[in-house]
């Protein structure tokens, strides 16, 4: 019988590299979305921030049927490239220009403007989908090895805070460079397309050798396409640790994408201190960069959900800071401004060390539910359970805009003005105790994660032992 010994290191470093520059060119996409998208439509290019948020909403309720819908196409597809990776590089294309129209300000009114947002917008998300879905679901066949696949979710998540970090602190000041910020977020973002291609051509060429076309492989038996869409919903129903993860990561999303949609706006009118945003930024990433290298050498000793609520609840707390400390500044206090605000700059860069941990286990632990799934169930389906976390990623991103968009207008928020101190602690609120709120509830849902390390290893001797007898 085979013991968990057997699940050798298979997975070479160049090729955990090549693979995450994937997820580099992916979040020069969702970097602008999470960071710059609300601001852009608000701010730029003259949307309502209500229109705004039942854009949101609209493009979530569609991806609540796309992306299933995607990943039981992913499940089915056999080619001789592969099963994953026809779809990437028959999407970057599409994917870059749509991602520049985007944000191109047309030169129309209110109206015109939010059928443009509505026409760009929700297109982009269908075609991130088509590419994101097979990309991810890719970790499943690279390695068995639990330790790699925390690795392959650090190496990814690693490379994507690169381009967020690029994103967030080089994009307003290259649109400076520009006659109008029109016409700087339109080709910038024309650039960040250009790089997305090259990234996820560097993945197509890599991961050649594990994504074997049907011919050049056995064909599994558990595999999802010979199975209905009816009988594959049992692989998240009466999967409890897939849910489990996917609503905690729903929730940090909620909060980290509110958090993320106020940056711009506190700084600039609570702080009026716009030009610290890009510098500021630049270091939250650094540091959540930082965090993630303590994931492979940390989750072995404590396990990947100890770490995971841990982690989630230090950076947390810290989303206190500014609502405990800004208050208590005196107006053209210049002195106490330096050394509060300083004092709640320290402890949210604390935070954002501990974020890094969080998204990185999230890659890493979502592989191991599509063995759960299979033993479980018997239906091996990839698509659909990685359909399920692009779903709940944007979902967050989405929800984490609409709510940030609904308490600007509650709070009597008008783009390019000096705010009323109704709206600049609408904004504290906005940065600090609403996502703390949301984010306490990612530790409370993922109390049902049930998957260990142990139990995982199990589980995949088991699958093995069951493919041995069934040849």
């Amino acid at each position: 019988m085979k013991t968990t010994d057997d699940l050798q290191r298979t997975l070479p470093w160049k090729d955990n590299i090549g693979y995450s520059m994937g997820n580099l060119g992916s979040n020069l996409i969702f970097a602008m979305i999470t960071f710059h998208m609300l601001y852009f439509y608000t701010d730029i290019m003259g949307i309502s921030a209500a229109a705004v948020g039942v854009l949101f909403l609209v493009a979530r309720i569609w991806d609540a049927v796309n992306d299933p819908i995607m990943g039981s196409i992913v499940d089915k597809t056999h080619t001789r490239w592969g099963k994953f990776r026809p779809f990437i590089i028959v999407g970057i294309v599409p994917c870059a220009i749509v991602y520049t129209l985007t944000f191109y300000t047309p030169d129309l009114g209110h109206t015109g403007k939010v059928i443009w947002a509505f026409a760009t917008y929700i297109p982009l998300g269908m075609i991130v989908t088509s590419i994101n879905i097979p990309y991810h679901a890719q970790t499943t066949i690279m390695s068995k090895n639990p330790i790699e696949r925390t690795e392959i979710g650090t190496v990814s998540n690693i490379t994507a805070l690169l381009a967020t970090l690029v994103v967030a602190a080089a994009t307003l000041p290259l649109i400076g460079l520009f006659a109008t910020p029109q016409a700087g977020f339109t080709w910038i973002t024309a650039l960040y397309g250009t790089l997305m291609i090259a990234c996820y051509t560097i993945t197509f060429i890599v991961t050649k050798r594990y994504d074997l076309p049907a011919s050049e492989k056995p064909l599994e038996r558990t595999a999802a396409n010979f199975f209905t869409l009816k009988q594959k919903i049992r692989v998240l129903t009466q999967n409890r640790p897939l849910i489990a993860l996917m609503f905690g990561y729903l929730f940090f999303q909620i909060g980290t994408s509110i958090t993320a949609s106020t940056a711009i706006y506190f700084f600039k009118y609570y702080l009026r201190m716009e030009s610290l945003y890009p510098p500021f930024m630049g270091l939250f990433l650094i540091m959540m960069t930082t965090g993630m290298l303590i994931v492979p050498k940390l989750s072995k000793k404590m396990g990947k959900k100890k770490l995971f609520q841990i982690s989630n609840l230090l950076a947390t707390f810290s989303l206190l800071a500014p609502i405990v400390i800004f208050p208590f500044i005196r107006a053209n206090d210049t002195k106490q401004l330096i050394f509060l605000g300083g004092l709640a700059g320290i402890v949210v860069l604390f935070g954002a060390f501990w974020n890094g941990p969080v998204v990185a286990l999230v890659w890493g632990m979502i592989p191991d539910t599509v063995e759960y799934a299979e033993l479980k169930v018997g239906i091996r389906s990839e698509g659909l359970i990685f359909a399920l976390l692009s779903f709940m990623m944007k979902a967050g991103l989405a929800l984490g805009g609409a709510i940030t968009g609904a308490v600007l207008m509650m709070i009597d928020y008008v783009p390019n003005q000096v705010q009323n101190e109704k709206t600049l602690f609408g904004l504290l609120i906005l940065c600090s105790l609403l996502p703390f709120v949301i984010r306490l509830m990612t530790n409370m849902v993922m109390k049902y994660y049930t998957l260990s390390e142990g139990e995982f290893q199990r589980i995949v001797v088991k699958l093995e032992e069951q493919r041995t007898l069934a040849n």
